[in-house]
């Protein structure tokens, strides 16, 4: 698990599949930030089918206020960071542009520590928006796994996306909410890759 001490003056990216404590860890290092004194930032993407609000929410109903920015403009973020700044936290990064890798690599050469959680595969087990490229800079990775819903593995690396009990088409949304649809985390031998 990823403490205060392992983000100094770098990038790290938390990184796997749905319900692994990515954004567990990324308010673990706000609060301890804030414990510190040190000057945190939290951001995510406003996405209307998924966040009410400006909270980070945890599987356990954990909270955090956020910024939210628009997920097809993360330099966004520049805009808002200053050189007060010690840590920007962004979570759920699988849905921001590409723009977010130059955004990252700006505010590290702006001195600031940078803490990035997201999804590294979508539900085709396909590598998820700037996830891969923001791994190849990374200077401490953190994987990530969960339970298997199917198994019960502890080494569950992948997301399914479930529509109506079954596996999804690979031609559904890349993004894709409602109340017939869910999503579980499975190892690699109980996922099905969607048809």
């Amino acid at each position: 698990m990823t403490n205060l001490s392992d983000v100094k003056r770098g990038l790290t990216v938390i990184s796997g599949c749905k319900s692994s404590g990515k954004t567990e860890m990324i308010i673990k290092i706000v609060r301890q930030a804030k414990y510190a004194k040190a000057r945190v930032m939290l951001f995510a993407p406003y996405l209307e089918e998924l966040f009410q609000g400006n909270m980070v929410v945890t599987h356990d109903g954990t909270e955090r206020a956020a910024t939210m920015v628009d997920p097809n403009n993360p330099r966004e973020i520049l805009n808002v960071v200053d050189s007060s700044t010690d840590i920007v936290c962004i979570d759920e990064a699988q849905f921001m542009g590409p723009a977010l890798v130059e955004c990252c690599l700006s505010l590290l050469d702006r001195g600031v520590s940078v803490v990035v959680a997201g999804l590294n595969l979508d539900f085709k087990a396909e590598p998820f928006g700037p996830m891969p490229e923001l791994l190849a800079y990374a200077d401490t990775v953190v994987p990530t796994h969960a339970v298997c819903k199917m198994c019960g593995s502890e080494f569950a690396t992948r997301t399914q996306r479930l529509v109506d009990g079954w596996p999804a088409g690979k031609e559904t949304p890349l993004i894709m909410v409602g109340d017939k649809v869910t999503y579980e985390a499975r190892c690699r031998s109980c996922y099905v890759r969607p048809l």
